[in-house]
């Protein structure tokens, strides 16, 4: 659904992501929490004394204290205990769902100020001995069940998510040879990116024990950027005989938290607060369950016929890496451009912490946005991948009630239009854009549509604007967009499977 009220991300941070039993392994899901919370509230400048709820999506609840993880995360870093929290489950969209679900507060004006996140410590997934409660049998064998391997299988199909991957590899006739290219494609480009310097402002580091005496851990722990082809070949399918999916080119399991914390246009003027991206709907999409990964399809074609776009629109593409022929599969459905698609790597290189991947993304894209804007000076320039929540934004520069020079305005036709004026103007889709602006958009975006209508008559609107996060079978998209007037506008689909 489509925003009827201004909701801005006014920070947003990660942790770094650690390998399975690596730097991370005994933190529990909540004290990464913890760390990036307590990281976005100082780089956004916001007192805990100002947040009104706290919403944070976790999946393999893996701790003891795992039950109270939300109302932990808040109590931690200083927010005030009659500040309500909730712990969310949406599986692999569960740090998108926990964004959605803050905007839903503050439209419904339950919450001006929301702390959002996800997390998960895959790591600490403990084994458990079921129906021993009550007494067993003289005899009976006691089973081990690793609730890790458990959680990452559909009882509903009796099939682990990798099989799902491993049925689209034979219905769209992908090769391991494809596989395992793509795979190397992900690690090389994530160190290309780390080398950069490019995933520095969305860290909050860590400090970790380890048999040299306490590090700070500041990089990725999973990437293995050092891989070749051969080594690649080499590896053993995993789930099925003669199938595409090793250890090699899925996504690994991983540790890892994301903070993103939203607010009220009313907030954001109250509190002088810096946004970064401005949040307009969100869209969800449901797809079989025996082939899981493809559900970015259809929720990404569903959010650009809302919104009036096509992907020749958009400028860089995001598609969550669970298992590589799951992403090409995405890929080729789509017709993506593989050189504007994952340009800094993802899932298979970074890792893939269930409920922490969707807050990665939607951080990553945040800073992302702001640096090729940066950089570039693209007006209109876009990027798509799946989540849940449709964002875009006006940037620190720019106050709410600032209006910027007419030099600076956006300028891209397939942004901005003033002859909308016979188009479809539906409140309860995100494609109806121009209305959602005139409602919700700050002073100097509403003063920028009546200059582009003229005398600013609301049958004249800007052009219809502008996952995993998703359980399977559901897929959800999240549009992000960067607004400056250095440089203009900067749009954004997030998507993420399990």
């Amino acid at each position: 659904m489509a925003l009827l009220r201004g909701v801005f991300i006014v920070a947003a941070k990660r942790t770094p992501f650690g390998a399975y039993g690596g730097l991370l392994k005994d933190f529990t899901a909540a004290d990464m929490a913890e760390f990036a919370a307590r990281a976005a509230l100082s780089a956004g400048k916001v007192s805990p004394e100002t947040v009104d709820s706290v919403v944070v999506g976790n999946v393999i609840q893996s701790s003891s204290d795992a039950i109270y993880l939300a109302r932990h995360v808040g109590l931690r870093v200083g927010i005030p205990k009659e500040t309500p929290a909730i712990t969310i489950n949406r599986l692999c969209g569960s740090g998108f769902q926990s964004i959605v679900s803050g905007c839903q507060e503050i439209c419904s004006r339950d919450s001006e100020v929301v702390l959002c996140g996800g997390t998960e410590s895959m790591s600490q997934a403990p084994y458990c001995v079921r129906n021993i409660r009550f007494g067993t049998k003289l005899g009976s064998e006691l089973k081990l069940e690793d609730t890790l391997w458990t959680g990452l299988t559909d009882s509903h199909i009796q099939m682990p998510m990798a099989i799902t991957a491993e049925n689209l590899a034979v219905k769209h006739q992908i090769s391991r040879e494809d596989c395992d290219r793509y795979a190397l494609q992900s690690q090389q480009r994530w160190k290309a990116a780390n080398d950069a310097g490019y995933f520095d402002n969305e860290m909050a580091p860590i400090e970790v024990k380890t048999r040299k005496g306490k590090q700070t851990m500041q990089v990725d722990e999973h990437p293995r950027p050092q891989t070749t082809m051969e080594q690649l070949n080499k590896l053993p399918p995993v789930f099925k005989k003669e199938g595409t999916v090793t250890a090699g080119n899925a996504s690994g399991v991983s540790d890892g938290a994301g903070a993103v914390i939203i607010a009220s246009e009313d907030a954001v003027k109250k509190h002088n607060f810096r946004p970064l991206a401005r949040i307009v709907g969100y869209f969800v999409s449901g797809c079989d369950p025996t082939i899981m990964g493809i559900g970015p399809v259809p929720a990404i074609s569903g959010a650009l016929k809302k919104t009036g776009l096509s992907l020749k629109d958009m400028d860089l593409v995001e598609v969550n890496e669970a298992f590589a022929p799951q992403y090409l599969a995405v890929e080729k459905s789509l017709n993506l451009d593989p050189s504007k698609t994952n340009v800094n790597g993802g899932a298979i290189a970074l890792g893939h912490p269930l409920a922490g991947s969707g807050s990665r993304i939607t951080t990553h894209l945040v800073h992302e946005l702001r640096k090729i804007g940066n950089k570039t000076n693209m007006p209109g320039l876009k990027i798509i991948t799946v989540a849940p929540c449709d964002i875009r934004a006006p940037a620190p520069n720019c106050p709410s009630d600032t209006s910027p020079t007419k030099a600076t305005l956006p300028s891209s036709p397939s942004i901005l239009s003033s002859n909308s004026k016979h188009q479809p103007r539906n409140l309860s889709t995100a494609s109806d854009f121009g209305c959602i602006l005139h409602r919700a958009a700050p002073h100097w975006i509403r003063n920028l549509v009546t200059e582009l209508t003229g005398d600013g008559d609301k049958e004249n609107s800007l052009q219809q604007a502008h996952g995993q996060g998703f359980d399977p079978p559901q897929n959800e998209m999240i549009k992000l967009e960067l607004t400056n007037p250095e440089f203009p506008l900067a749009q954004t689909f997030c998507s993420s499977e399990i």
